[in-house]
């Protein structure tokens, strides 16, 4: 029989003789790369991460390479896409907020550069020279939030 001991985040600290694939929560372990297969993406338990997106995107947290949103003891990721605790989860409210948080915030930059960039067209027309800058930081957060999808 074969026996596994592991740190939280799935690092093998001990292992019996005989070799098997299935290890930590399940899944298949390569040995060449030292992550787990978690059927939608790998996991690489040196960084405690995920090494591509989540699928689902911001859907599964902010943090879309986090593994158990950085939890391995209280929840579990049986396919890689989500966290779904299995101890009670925070109120509905506040789970709610962290979701439509990156949405809104996506709206309200979107809002305020094409502003911007409404009036600095208005002035030019007019034959002002004043413009107001969009610091590129901005356009780069903007690009971010297409990206992600918040916005289109």
């Amino acid at each position: 029989m074969q026996t596994y001991t592991y740190d939280s985040f799935g690092n093998i600290t001990i292992s019996g003789s005989i070799s098997q694939p299935f290890t930590y929560t399940g899944r298949e372990y390569d040995s060449e790369t030292g992550m787990y297969f978690y059927r939608a993406r790998y996991y690489d338990p040196k960084i405690g991460r995920f090494v591509t997106k989540d699928p689902i995107g911001f859907e599964g947290g902010i943090n879309v390479y986090a593994y158990v949103e950085n939890n391995p003891v209280n929840t579990v990721d049986p396919e890689g896409k989500q966290a779904p605790r299995i101890t009670p989860q925070i109120p509905g409210y506040w789970s709610y907020l962290i979701k439509i948080a990156p949405r809104v915030f996506c709206s309200l930059l979107q809002q305020k550069i094409t502003y911007v960039e409404e009036q600095n067209k208005q002035c030019k027309d007019l034959g002002l020279e004043d413009n107001w800058e969009i610091d590129p930081d901005a356009y780069n957060a903007l690009n971010w939030c297409k990206n992600m999808e918040y916005i289109k």
